[in-house]
Parts: C-alpha cells; sequence; structure tokens
C-alpha cells in the first residue's frame, strides 16, 4: 500500500455528534490534558489556523510559529491568504491545521489526523465533517474535569 505524505497535519477536538463549538463559538469543555497533547504534538512547529481560532487566543501559542489564514489582514502576525498559498507554505515547512472549519479545506488522502475525541454531545454550534479515514493508533478513555475523552491518530482514506 502507497502512503502519501504531506508536510502537515491536522489536530482537533470534537464532540460526539461532530460538534468543535458551541453556539457561541466557544469550546464547551474543559481538558487539561488535551491541552497537554496539543502542546506535546505543535511545540516548536508551526500552526496555521482560521480567523476564528486566533480570535479566541489572548496571545500568540509560545514556541510555535502563529500563522493565520484570512482574507482580512491582521497586523503583527504571518497570514496566508488562500488555501493554495497554505499549501505552497507547507511545500518547505512541516507544521499543523488547528482547530476551526478550515481543516475541511486540507482533507487529503493520506493526511494524518489528530483527534481529541469527546464523549459528549454538544447538539448546536459548529459542526465539523470528519473524512473518510482510517484509525492508525487509538489510547485509552481518559476522564478528567468530569469528560471522557479518547486520543486517536487517523489517515485519511
Amino acid at each position: 500500500m502507497f502512503i502519501y505524505y504531506y508536510m502537515y497535519k491536522i489536530i482537533l477536538a470534537i464532540s460526539e455528534d461532530g460538534f468543535i463549538a458551541d453556539s457561541t463559538g466557544n469550546i464547551p469543555w474543559y481538558i487539561p490534558h488535551d491541552l497537554k497533547w496539543f502542546k506535546m504534538n505543535t511545540y516548536k512547529s508551526s500552526i496555521v489556523m482560521g480567523r476564528k481560532t486566533w480570535e479566541t487566543f489572548k496571545k500568540p501559542l509560545s514556541d510555535r510559529q502563529n500563522i493565520i489564514l484570512s482574507r482580512g489582514g491582521k497586523s503583527g502576525v504571518i497570514q496566508l491568504y488562500s488555501v493554495n498559498e497554505t499549501y505552497d507554505y507547507f511545500e518547505n515547512n512541516e507544521g499543523w491545521i488547528i482547530g476551526g472549519t478550515i481543516a475541511e479545506n486540507f482533507y487529503r488522502k493520506g493526511t494524518l489526523l489528530y483527534l481529541t475525541h469527546v464523549h459528549m454531545n454538544v447538539n448546536n454550534g459548529t459542526f465539523l465533517n470528519l473524512p473518510d479515514m482510517k484509525t492508525i493508533w487509538k489510547s485509552k478513555t481518559f476522564s478528567q474535569n468530569g469528560y471522557m475523552y479518547t486520543f486517536t491518530i487517523n489517515i485519511i482514506i
């Protein structure tokens, strides 16, 4: 079997019913272990996010090259203006697509998708369609702050 390899990976947390944010645009869970998982994987890497994800941060994430994918101007940060420009960036740079619905633009066969499955239903908010994928690694199920969750690494098929 031939495996594709892209210079980027995608990392997201998602509810059982497919939501990545609630109706106010906020993440409806607080799981410090998931934040450590995110930091461990993205540390010293480029991270590309959409404007809405960027606006949820109080400041750039430390020890990472923060890049915003948006058509509107954002001062003080590196900005890419299109999906194609982002693909061009990843021709020479490794990194991550983090959060947000922009991830759907980067679903390509062979791309690795790191998911935190939060075992709860959100029912309303920002829904994310997941691609067809095969799980290549799965953690045990953890519990923290009243939330059950599982980490998986998947390959888009």
